[in-house]
């Protein structure tokens, strides 16, 4: 995702250092697994998850944006003088609004991969 909003090299480096410098063991019935490695995700708690939370979040938003802006996704209206809306991002959880189609749904799809 922050290669795709065009972060410098050196910052995505840096950041995938961060996030794949731990590692992890788990119990199996009483036997200690051998070392994980993640790839990918991020430490709960960890000091920069609020803000790849956020860099996240701007690039999904920005994505959906160019989607709605292509015609490729239509959102939902709450009333006669309201804004369609297609998103709404909390601190955990993310909604996707669009119309009851497999066109909008596949072009949800598209945008999450």
């Amino acid at each position: 995702m922050i290669v795709k909003l065009d972060f410098n090299v050196k910052w995505v480096e840096i950041i995938m250092d961060y996030v794949t410098s731990v590692t992890y063991s788990a119990l199996i019935n009483v036997d200690q697994t051998g070392s994980i490695k993640p790839r990918r995700g991020l430490r709960q708690g960890g000091p920069l998850s609020p803000y790849l939370f956020i860099i996240g979040n701007e690039g999904l938003i920005a994505f959906i944006r160019d989607a709605w802006l292509k015609g490729l996704i239509k959102g939902v209206n709450l009333g006669v003088d309201l804004d369609l809306i297609s998103d709404l991002l909390f601190a955990d959880d993310t909604l996707l609004l669009g119309e009851a189609s497999v066109e909008e749904a596949m072009n949800f799809k598209a945008i999450l991969k």
